[in-house]
């Protein structure tokens, strides 16, 4: 199983350690993807230089006969088209995402339908660490609304005397 990742991701094994835990002795190899993100968030995804950076993450795997891949950064489902093209055809991509809202979906119910006219998003906050209105653009075409956005730090807050 492969996994494609942001680089914190993969240095902490959580995919290896969770898939092992459930299947001992599955070979997993997380490969970091430093440069994706950022292209993503860019509108990069479309570009000559990105399919080549993703043949470079994508080779350790291929090289390995992975079965199967997994989207690990809830930007990869937007690159889902382009890894298509560039994986075979017996390579499965999995979008983690995927079963979490289905799990989601069991425990609060299915999602209803919203109008247009209403607010889609209820209570919800989105954040960012940077940026609030390039996401706020880029993300428009992905929800179909232009969001409210609003930047938050990860950092802890300390105090100094």
């Amino acid at each position: 199983v492969g996994v494609l990742s942001t680089p914190a991701t993969a240095e902490s094994g959580a995919y290896t350690k969770i898939i092992n835990s459930s299947r001992p002795g599955t070979l997993i190899i997380e490969q970091s993807c430093p440069a994706f993100v950022p292209m993503i968030e860019a509108g990069h995804c479309n570009t000559d230089g990105f399919r080549e950076i993703a043949l470079e993450y994508l080779s350790p795997l291929l090289e390995e006969g992975v079965q199967a891949i997994i989207l690990g950064c809830t930007h990869y489902p937007l690159i889902e088209p382009l890894l298509r093209q560039l994986v075979p055809e017996t390579v499965r991509l999995i979008d983690p995402a995927l079963g979490l809202a289905n799990q989601l979906d069991s425990h609060l119910g299915q999602p209803q339908l919203v109008r247009k006219t209403s607010n889609i998003f209820g209570g919800t906050r989105i954040c960012v660490t940077s940026d609030p209105d390039g996401f706020a653009t880029r993300s428009t075409s992905w929800l179909g609304v232009r969001p409210e956005v609003e930047v938050i730090s990860l950092q802890p807050k300390t105090c100094f005397s």
